[in-house]
């Protein structure tokens, strides 16, 4: 199993049996509490990616505006420069 997938087996555990907005809240409070060049600031990432294909795997919907809202441009920007 390549690593990608794995990091992604609790994000869709959790969407499956609990509240989909859990992943991504807990995956945002680690990040929150990772150090500058942690990998740890790319967790969001993993739980967005679980979240939007719960809700638009059947191809329904738009990527771009799932992929442009504040709170992934938050991460995206956290990620990239801390």
């Amino acid at each position: 199993m390549p690593l990608d997938a794995r990091c992604l087996d609790p994000f869709e555990y959790v969407g499956a049996h609990l509240s989909s907005g859990l992943a991504v809240d807990f995956s945002r409070w680690v990040a929150s509490h990772a150090p500058d060049g942690s990998s740890l600031l790319v967790l969001p990432f993993y739980a967005f990616v679980a979240e939007y294909q719960r809700q638009h795997g059947n191809g329904q919907g738009g990527a771009l505006k799932f992929w442009t809202t504040a709170r992934v441009a938050h991460h995206a920007r956290r990620a990239r420069d801390d």
